[in-house]
C-alpha cells in the first residue's frame, strides 16, 4: 500500500478578506489611544493566517474590526468584496475563554447560535453531534460545562463557532489558558477540522510556535499603534504533524519571527 504523502493545502486564489489603511482609536472623540494605525492585510479563501506581536499591539482589536464588533476610525475592511458594517452570520469568533452557559448541556451550548439566529433546531442537531464527535466529545453531549476540563470546554466553544458553517473563523488566543500538552493537542484538532472544510482562518496569538505550526503565513505587528510590518511565509508541508515542531525550517522560522519582533520593539 502506498503511504500517504503530505501535501500543502492550497487556498483558493480568491480574496476573502481585505483590510486597507485601517486605523482604530479609543477614548474621548476616538482620539485618546491609537490601537491600530494604517494597517493592511489580505487573505485568500481557504488560507490560514496567524497574527503575532507584543502585548497591547492591537492584535485583538484588528480581529474585532474584521468581525464587525467595532468600527474602524479610518480605512475599510472587506469580506467577500463587501464592506464590513457589523457582525455577519458567515463569520465566527472563538474567544480566549469558552464562555459556555453552565445551565445548558453541551449539545445545547453548541446549538445556541442556531437559536439566536432564529433557525429550526431540528435541522442542526445532527451537525452538532457530528462536530462534537469530530472534536472527540462523543458521549458528553448531555454533560454540563462544569463537568469538563478546560480543554474539553474549548472544544465545545469551537464546535459552537462552526455550527452555522461560517466562511471565516476568527480565533483570539483560544488556547492560551491551557497547559502545553492540551494546547498542542487542540492545535492538531483545529487543523484537522479546518483541513476538512473551506474555512478561511485568522488566528491571534502570543505564541510564535503556535502561529508557525498552524498557519500558511504569519503577520507580525509593530508595538502600539499596531500595524502589520512583516509577513512570513510558512514553508512546512500539510498536513502538519507534531514532529514538524522539531524540523529545522520550523525552528529557524520561529527564531526569525522572534528576532524581527525584538527589532521592532527596539525602534
Amino acid at each position: 500500500m502506498q503511504a500517504d504523502i503530505p501535501v500543502c493545502r492550497q487556498p483558493a486564489l480568491s480574496r476573502k478578506i481585505r483590510v486597507s489603511g485601517v486605523r482604530k482609536c479609543f477614548g474621548p472623540a476616538n482620539g485618546n489611544v491609537i490601537a491600530v494605525e494604517n494597517t493592511d492585510l489580505e487573505m485568500n479563501a481557504g488560507e490560514f493566517v496567524a497574527v503575532v506581536g507584543e502585548s497591547g499591539c492591537g492584535k485583538t482589536t484588528l480581529l474585532r474590526l474584521i468581525a464587525g464588533l467595532v468600527e474602524p476610525t479610518a480605512g475599510e475592511i472587506e469580506l467577500n468584496g463587501r464592506l464590513v458594517r457589523g457582525p455577519a452570520q458567515d463569520v465566527a469568533l472563538v474567544f480566549q475563554r469558552p464562555v459556555l452557559l453552565d445551565w445548558r448541556n453541551l449539545i445545547d451550548n453548541v446549538l445556541l447560535p442556531v437559536e439566536l439566529a432564529g433557525l429550526p433546531r431540528v435541522g442542526y442537531e445532527a451537525r452538532a453531534r457530528k462536530l462534537l464527535h469530530q472534536l472527540d466529545l462523543t458521549g458528553f453531549e448531555r454533560k454540563r460545562p462544569r463537568q469538563l476540563s478546560g480543554g474539553m470546554q474549548q472544544r465545545v466553544a469551537l464546535a459552537r463557532a462552526l455550527i452555522l458553517e461560517p466562511d471565516v473563523l476568527l480565533l483570539d488566543e483560544p488556547f492560551s489558558a491551557l497547559d502545553t500538552l492540551t494546547r498542542e493537542e487542540l492545535q492538531s484538532e483545529l487543523l484537522r477540522v479546518w483541513s476538512a472544510t473551506n474555512l478561511t482562518a485568522l488566528l491571534v496569538t502570543h505564541d510564535i510556535a503556535e502561529a508557525v505550526f498552524l498557519s500558511d503565513r504569519v503577520a507580525l505587528m509593530t508595538p502600539r499603534p499596531g500595524r502589520v510590518a512583516i509577513t512570513f511565509q510558512v514553508p512546512l508541508l500539510r498536513p502538519r504533524t507534531p514532529e514538524q515542531r522539531y524540523d529545522p525550517d520550523f525552528i529557524h522560522l520561529c527564531r526569525d519571527i522572534k528576532r524581527a519582533m525584538l527589532e521592532l520593539g527596539n525602534r
